[in-house]
């Protein structure tokens, strides 16, 4: 995607794209140790993989994202799509937790970063 907008960052910017090259990965070399260009990679990937998981099975938004993508995205072309005519079923009891967070505490357990190199 050469005309992609830049990523937020505090540290130089890089590109976003869909896929990385081997000079991309020697460009963010400059500017982060290896530990730290896993944990990019790994939450882009994390990320990826919920935006299908959600997309594939047509998940209703909850109030506050749906409201916070119409003000801020519908201006830029973005639209509830498919997602329009999913309604959230039977409300969960108040102790239930959603296979959401469930799948995202399951993860979070198993993640163990490295203290970063100073």
């Amino acid at each position: 995607m050469p005309n992609a907008p830049p990523c937020g960052s505090p540290k130089p910017r890089v590109k976003c794209r869909t896929a990385v090259s081997d000079a991309d990965f020697a460009e963010l070399r400059r500017h982060f140790h290896e530990d730290e260009i896993l944990e990019i990679v790994a939450a882009i990937a994390f990320l990826g993989f919920l935006n299908r998981w959600n997309d594939t099975l047509a998940t209703s938004l909850e109030a506050a994202p749906k409201d916070f993508a119409e003000r801020h995205l519908a201006a830029a072309g973005w639209t509830l799509g498919k997602h329009a005519g999913a309604t959230v079923s039977e409300p969960l009891p108040r102790r239930a937790v959603s296979l959401k967070t469930r799948l995202f505490l399951w993860l979070l357990k198993r993640w163990d970063p490295k203290p970063r190199r100073v």
